[in-house]
């Protein structure tokens, strides 16, 4: 019989794809710390339709649906946004560039991200007042 510490999180993440129900995922997540890191790691998607839970910081980082048309949404709608982390996600520079002329963005994460140019960076940084740290890869 194995014990339940002994699984590693490839194996619980191939148990974790299974489950596709959100209440589901969410009771896998509540059985112990492991659980809960192999859930987040495996989440694909974000619902951002709630705006009131975003306060100051937003971190996306590792998400694989995150899209440009979701970063204009949050560019738009998220104007108290002072940390943002796209780390690991397939932002284009599209959804870079919609944060330029954000007044609070104060950081911005990028790292392994690709599918932006460094004129898409330039666009976004110059047009944030008051960004004051930029980390890409």
């Amino acid at each position: 019989m194995v014990e339940i510490s002994e699984l590693n999180d490839d194996l619980i993440g191939h148990i974790l794809k299974r489950v596709s129900d959100p209440g589901g995922r969410k009771r896998f997540s509540q059985v112990c710390k492991q659980w809960l890191k192999v859930e987040g790691l495996t989440r694909t998607s974000l619902n951002l339709l709630r705006l009131s839970f975003l306060r100051q910081k937003l971190n996306l980082s590792r998400l694989r649906n995150v899209s440009d048309r979701s970063m204009v949404f949050v560019a738009e709608n998220c104007p108290n946004l002072k940390f943002l982390d796209l780390s690991g996600t397939r932002v284009t520079g599209a959804g870079i560039r919609a944060f330029s002329g954000h007044m609070c963005l104060e950081s911005f994460v990028l790292r392994s991200c690709y599918a932006f140019s460094w004129r898409d960076v330039k666009h976004m940084v110059l047009g944030c007042p008051v960004i004051e740290v930029f980390r890409p890869d």
